[in-house]
């Protein structure tokens, strides 16, 4: 109760200053308090859709406002309106601005909400633009491995599967590669991956599931 009342504090002072303050300093207000909507995780959802509209009232223009709602609505689970607002931001705001908005991350945002829907070939097409920005970012490579294996482009995720395993030679990530060999009919490298899992063991979870693939492939 008193984080809750703390933020709404903090929200009704952005509100008051925004009263006294001229349009230089509109901007940088709706942001935080679009930042702010977005970490407050104990506010219900539409308590923090609440904070945005503010913001955005402010300063429908900010791309980054719209970003941060996308984000929110996708972690409630509402993709569709997650990936409305990713686009809403790209047309804002088609290129980075240094120290406030990365087109990396709403493209990779953007990914994950289309994977999520199902729409694979738009989630790959977002990750691809994400790596594009930025080639090094591990999770972006086992995030659209993933989604080729879903698509079924199995040996387009044995490549990316192989990237993230240079970097995290983890259970789940040997696992992953064991599936996408196993959908290319790889059965002998299959099984070495999923051997490979079972060594690493750092994931009950993944450990079994290699167990069971092990199994499927006798």
């Amino acid at each position: 109760m008193s984080k809750l009342l703390n933020h709404a504090g903090i929200l009704i002072g952005l509100l008051l200053i925004v009263s006294a303050c001229g349009n230089t300093s509109r901007n940088d207000i709706a942001m935080r308090q679009a930042k702010i909507a977005y970490e407050a995780g104990y506010l219900d959802l539409q308590d923090a859709l609440a904070e945005y509209e503010k913001a955005i009232a402010l300063d429908p223009a900010n791309g980054y406002i719209y970003y941060n709602r996308g984000r929110h609505y996708a972690r409630d689970g509402y993709y569709a309106h997650a990936i409305a607002d990713f686009d809403q931001a790209l047309s804002l705001h088609p290129r980075s601005d240094p120290g406030w908005y990365n087109l990396f991350d709403v493209y990779a945002a953007r990914g994950s909400a289309n994977a999520a829907q199902g729409d694979f070939a738009q989630a790959i097409a977002d990750f691809s633009k994400a790596l594009e920005l930025n080639p090094s970012h591990g999770p972006i490579y086992l995030q659209r491995g993933i989604t080729y294996l879903a698509k079924g482009e199995c040996q387009k995720a044995v490549d990316d599967f192989d990237w993230i395993i240079q970097e995290r030679p983890t259970a789940r990530n040997y696992l992953y590669r064991a599936q996408a060999y196993a959908c290319l009919g790889d059965h002998k490298r299959a099984a070495e991956d999923a051997e490979a899992a079972l060594q690493a063991g750092n994931d009950a979870d993944a450990i079994r599931e290699a167990e069971a693939l092990l199994e499927n492939l006798k």
